[in-house]
């Protein structure tokens, strides 16, 4: 290759990480909400308020000191802390209900 068409493609190369990045900052902040693309924000470590702040509010406390978040349209996620910080999230994301997924996890842990 010649030094011409070199710089040439790393001039586009730049032109089109620049516009990637352009249009990632034009990208509005997600919605507080209950749905999927909330849960993904999720990390291990989180504290309570952090989640709350995700979701736009707060959850639910359950008998084991655990949250529960339900959106309007039957979304349910479940999030575990463990020293008040994120230690496991279960959502009605597939199939089986989500009690059906926090049994398999407790089963997996806890023998019978």
């Amino acid at each position: 290759m010649t030094r011409k068409r070199l710089f040439l493609i790393a001039g586009l190369l730049a032109a089109l990480a620049s516009t990637g990045i352009f249009f990632a900052l034009l990208m509005p902040d997600p919605k507080p909400g209950v749905n999927l693309t909330n849960i993904n924000l999720l990390e291990k470590r989180m504290k309570l308020k952090e989640v709350e702040e995700i979701f736009g509010r707060s959850g639910t406390l359950l008998p084991r000191g655990d949250y529960l978040w339900m959106a309007d349209d039957g979304f349910a996620v479940v999030v575990l802390f463990e020293n008040e910080h994120v230690d496991r999230i279960y959502s009605n994301d597939s199939k089986q209900s989500l009690l059906g997924k926090i049994r398999g996890k407790i089963r997996g842990q806890i023998p019978w």
